[in-house]
């Protein structure tokens, strides 16, 4: 009888600890895959896919159109701001990094905006954005950049957006010339401007 409940102690020592690594892996498996929807590369993501030569830059890839919703309800193309180099960033307010970045946007469309298009599109439905939440953020922070709202996510489906936030650096002639996954520092932020100009 001592050795039937000794094995049956066995067994659910064994059992707790298979359900214990279980638990422990399914956590982990939920950490990595909510810091990668959440743009958790945090400050100081890295431009990819610069290029600064002419002929380079005749290889980048045109940026994928797409249709969007100005703060004012009207509809907007990214086609329709060929002709200029645009910064295209995609956020939401629930976004912690996403709201790390934007003091830095802020000021790089006070100094470029003459220079630049910035297109600053908010993905509604990431982490319970909404517009009305996203515009109360722009206004109680001041932010004046142009805003718009991917209300029936084409742009994030143009782009094959999997987190948040990411921003694309594009020609004049609507090609990809650099773009970084996470939070821009001012520093990155400049290098990406400094490749458009």
């Amino acid at each position: 009888m001592g050795s039937k409940q000794g094995t049956e102690q066995k067994r659910s020592k064994e059992g707790l600890a298979i359900g214990l690594t279980i638990l422990v892996v399914v956590v982990v498996g939920a950490a990595i895959a909510y810091n990668a929807l959440a743009g958790a590369e945090g400050p100081g993501a890295n431009l990819q896919g610069s290029q600064q030569s002419s002929a380079a830059q005749q290889a980048n890839p045109l940026a994928p159109d797409f249709e969007v919703e100005a703060a004012d309800g009207t509809l907007t193309q990214l086609s329709q701001l060929k002709g200029a180099p645009v910064v295209l960033n995609f956020w939401a307010s629930t976004c912690g990094p996403c709201q790390s970045e934007m003091p830095g946007f802020q000021a790089a469309f006070k100094q470029y905006g003459d220079q630049l298009q910035f297109m600053m599109v908010d993905i509604p439905g990431f982490n319970g954005e909404t517009v009305e939440r996203a515009k109360r953020f722009l206004q109680d922070n001041s932010y004046t950049f142009p805003a718009y709202f991917d209300t029936q996510g084409r742009a994030a489906a143009a782009f094959g957006l999997s987190s948040l936030p990411r921003t694309y650096f594009i020609d004049a002639q609507g090609a990809v010339v650099a773009s970084a996954a996470g939070a821009l520092d001012e520093q990155v932020l400049q290098e990406g401007i400094d490749l458009l100009l």
